[in-house]
C-alpha cells in the first residue's frame, strides 16, 4: 500500500498523544465523559484500521500539506465518493461498509468521515442533534416531526471545527438548493437553502444543520458528543428514530423509493444506490445486536 500508510498509522498514534494536553470539549456529561484518546481510537462502526479505510484515505490525502488540506480532502472524498441515500441497516453499518456500498446519510458518512480523519491523524469526533424532518421532504417522509442528526467536529489547528458539509453530494445538494429556490422554500431535498456543500476547514459549515432562526422550530435538543452512532442511540434518552420493529419495516419498504427519488432529483439512475435497500437483508449487522428499545420517539418533546 505504499510508504505512505505507515505514515498515516504513525500519525494517528502521535496524534493521540498530543491529543491529551488538549482542551475537554463542551457540551454535555456525554461529551465531559469521552476522554482524548478516544477521538483518534476505533470504536464499533468507526473501523479506520480497515484496509479499505486505509487505503481510500491515502488516496485521498495524497500530495496534501498539512493536516487541514488533508481534512479538506477527506471531506470533499466522502462528500462526492458517497452518494446521499440509505442502507438497509440505516444506522448499524460500519464505516468501511458505507464506503464499499457508496451511500449514506448523516449518521452513516459521519462514521466514514471521522473514520478517514482518525486514519490520517487528524482527532474527530461525532456531535447529535436534532432538525426539522421538513428537510428530508421531496426524499422521504421519516414519520417523526424531528429526525436525528450527526455533523464532525474536526480539531484543527487547536480548536475545534464543525462541518456536515460532506453528507449531501454536490449534484443533489446543487439541485436541491435550486428547486428550493425556486418553490420558495428553507427545508427540502435533503439540504437547507442556506447551506453549502464546501469546506475549507478553517469555518464551521453545514448543509443540514443550518441553526439560523429561518426555519421556526428547526432544531430541538443538543445531545452532545458520543462515542459513535451506536453509542449514541445505546445512551441517548429521547431520539427520534432509533431501530424498532415498527422502524426495520418502515426501512423494508421505504429507503428504495426514497434513494430512487434522490437519484432522479440529481439526475443520475444510480441503480446501485437506487436500489440497493431492495436487494439486500434487512436484518441487523453481522457484529452488532440489534437495540433493546423498540421504536422510534414520536411527537412533542
Amino acid at each position: 500500500m505504499g510508504a505512505v500508510l505507515p505514515l498515516l498509522i504513525l500519525a494517528a498514534v502521535l496524534a493521540a498523544a498530543l491529543a491529551c494536553a488538549a482542551p475537554r470539549p463542551r457540551g454535555g456529561p456525554a461529551t465531559a465523559a469521552l476522554g482524548p484518546p478516544s477521538w483518534l481510537a476505533e470504536t464499533e462502526v468507526i473501523d479506520w484500521r480497515d484496509p479499505s479505510i486505509l487505503r481510500a484515505t491515502e488516496d485521498a490525502v495524497a500530495g496534501a500539506e498539512g493536516s487541514r488540506e488533508r481534512a479538506v480532502r477527506i471531506h470533499d472524498f466522502v462528500r462526492d465518493r458517497v452518494r446521499f441515500g440509505w442502507q438497509p441497516r440505516f444506522y448499524e453499518v460500519r464505516a468501511s461498509e458505507v464506503l464499499a456500498a457508496g451511500v449514506g446519510y448523516c449518521n452513516t458518512k459521519s462514521s466514514l468521515f471521522v473514520a478517514m480523519l482518525r486514519a490520517a491523524g487528524i482527532p474527530a469526533r461525532v456531535h447529535f442533534v436534532d432538525v426539522d424532518a421538513s428537510i428530508l421532504r421531496g426524499v422521504i417522509d421519516p414519520g417523526t416531526s424531528h429526525v436525528d442528526h450527526s455533523y464532525t467536529e474536526v480539531w484543527l489547528d487547536g480548536r475545534w471545527v464543525r462541518t456536515d458539509s460532506y453528507i449531501v453530494d454536490a449534484p443533489l445538494a446543487e439541485v436541491a438548493r435550486a428547486k428550493l429556490a425556486a418553490e420558495g422554500r428553507v427545508l427540502g431535498y435533503g439540504v437547507h437553502s442556506a447551506g453549502t456543500s464546501t469546506w475549507d476547514g478553517q469555518r464551521d459549515a453545514f448543509s443540514q444543520f443550518v441553526d439560523d432562526g429561518s426555519s421556526p422550530d428547526f432544531h430541538r435538543t443538543d445531545f452532545g458528543v458520543h462515542a459513535d452512532v451506536m453509542a449514541f442511540y445505546r445512551d441517548a434518552p429521547r431520539t427520534w428514530n432509533e431501530l424498532g420493529r415498527a422502524a426495520r419495516l418502515f426501512i423494508r419498504f421505504g429507503l428504495g423509493p426514497a434513494n430512487r427519488r434522490a437519484a432522479e432529483l440529481r439526475g443520475s439512475e444510480g441503480p446501485e444506490v437506487a436500489d440497493l435497500t431492495d436487494r439486500a437483508s434487512c436484518g441487523p449487522p453481522r457484529t452488532t445486536a440489534p437495540s433493546s428499545r423498540t421504536a422510534p420517539r414520536r411527537g412533542a418533546r
